[in-house]
């Protein structure tokens, strides 16, 4: 494993240089040992929840006589999921991803997208800026790398969750509609019900927990440079504001839920009461007292 000074050490190329930042979401997690271990041969440095390796040269299949790497090509991989290229090219990108895919777990069937382009001037006035989606840095080094990595890979992940959310809200909007077409009657078994229950409470642990969307990257506390790029990129992403509209949206979900399983324990307590009364009004005509007593025992339990 490469040493963290030679992880970290800047990158400044001799002349302005664009570059193209792209997120995947590919799964829910991803085993970060492993992935090291396929990719021991190349520069890397692991941290606490995610792993950074430098393809200084091109992988495997896709490496020609005539291949080059660009000194700014990096991926950096979280053990939620997130898979982040720096200038890599598409053939390269393709290929780490498919042995990404190979060390994670419950895989999507089409990955989440985000991107970011970033520019490296070393003339630039202030250390850095954030314009019309693009990001100017005098220098590329370690902290750097690692918060914009961290952004990009807790966006693309809660793009995820988003569109998880929205289709629990489709479900309920199919349920509300039911609802209203049969004057009230649920057709929804409830173990579907206690499945969304799961669902809704999963969801919010991900994002909290696993994704850490409330938690500041470690690399921004560096220097205030990087405190303010990671500032910056947060309100870029609207990651504050997309999240508490997803929590709102759990929320909702909570509250229908509990309707709903409402619904399902009252008709349970109905239809057990009616058992009852059909089953006690029928007892009158048994002989003995000790019949009666024992069709009423049977008849509840069966409810």
């Amino acid at each position: 494993m490469a040493t963290p000074e030679a992880m970290t050490a800047p990158v400044v190329p001799p002349h302005e240089a664009e570059i193209t930042v792209k997120a995947f979401y590919i799964g829910q997690r991803i085993d970060l040992m492993k992935l090291a271990a396929i990719f021991a041969p190349f520069p890397r440095s692991q941290h606490r929840d995610s792993l950074i390796v430098r393809l200084d040269r091109p992988l495997g299949s896709t490496a020609t006589s005539t291949a080059t790497s660009s000194p700014l090509s990096y991926a950096a991989v979280t053990g939620y999921g997130s898979v982040v290229f720096f200038d890599v090219d598409h053939a390269s990108a393709s290929e780490f991803l498919a042995s990404a895919r190979g060390c994670a777990t419950k895989l999507l069937p089409q990955p989440c997208v985000d991107d970011l382009r970033v520019a490296i001037n070393p003339g630039l006035p202030s250390w850095s800026s954030l314009a019309a989606d693009t990001l100017s840095l005098r220098q590329l080094d370690g902290n750097s790398l690692r918060v914009v990595s961290s952004v990009l890979a807790q966006s693309v992940a809660l793009n995820h969750f988003e569109g998880k959310v929205d289709t629990m809200l489709e479900v309920f909007s199919a349920l509300n509609a039911d609802l209203e077409a049969t004057g009230g009657k649920l057709r929804v078994p409830r173990e579907r019900l206690f499945k969304l229950v799961a669902e809704n409470n999963n969801v919010l642990t991900d994002v909290i927990v696993r994704v850490g969307l409330l938690s500041r990257s470690d690399a921004a506390w560096a220097s205030a440079h990087h405190f303010d790029i990671h500032a910056a990129l947060r309100e870029d992403f609207e990651l504050d504001d997309r999240f508490e509209n997803l929590h709102f949206k759990l929320d909702l979900i909570g509250k229908q839920l509990h309707f709903n399983l409402e619904i399902v324990q009252n008709r349970k307590s109905d239809n057990l009461e009616w058992c009852v009364r059909v089953c006690a009004s029928g007892t009158c005509a048994l002989p003995s007292d000790s019949l009666r007593t024992r069709c009423l025992y049977v008849c509840a339990g069966s409810s």
